[in-house]
């Protein structure tokens, strides 16, 4: 059961940073402009 856990917050993890990217792509295209 600890397996399953480890790798669920792995997941989640990686979901928060993609987010994270996404906003900064965001935020830089915005200030490029």
């Amino acid at each position: 059961m600890k397996k399953v856990a480890k790798l669920l917050e792995a997941l989640f993890t990686l979901h928060q940073m993609d987010r994270d990217y996404e906003m900064y792509r965001a935020n830089s295209l915005q200030s490029v402009r």
